[in-house]
């Protein structure tokens, strides 16, 4: 991606997988082409934890360096009105629903 190259990496740097569905898939794939590297795992800041998790865990010959993004979901207050919090609504419903997501992945990675 020319943006990575603006930041002064060099084509070979950058390590690109097409056949991964998910990210444990993407772990297991990544552990088997660059085992013994440092990669810069980037991912949603939501889905960060849970992705760090995976990697450790399915490619533990890896050094994963976290690089979360979008860090304004978080931004929740200025998301809703005063009355919304109060009121159900589909954009509470979507943020809910994406924490609810991300705490079952870390309960599953966690125990298994």
């Amino acid at each position: 991606p020319p943006v990575l190259m603006d930041l002064g990496l060099s084509k070979d740097d950058v390590v690109a997988l097409d056949d991964p569905l998910n990210t444990e898939e993407e772990a297991r794939k990544y552990a088997t082409v660059l085992n013994g590297k440092r990669i810069l795992l980037v991912t949603s800041a939501l889905h960060m934890k849970r992705a760090t998790r995976i990697f450790r865990k399915y490619a533990p010959g890896l050094t994963v360096v976290p690089a979360a993004t979008d860090h304004h979901f978080f931004r929740v207050a200025s998301r809703f009105s005063r009355w919304q919090y109060y009121v159900p609504n589909l954009g509470a419903l979507g943020l809910f629903s994406a924490i609810e997501h991300e705490l079952i992945g870390l309960l599953r990675y966690s125990l298994w």
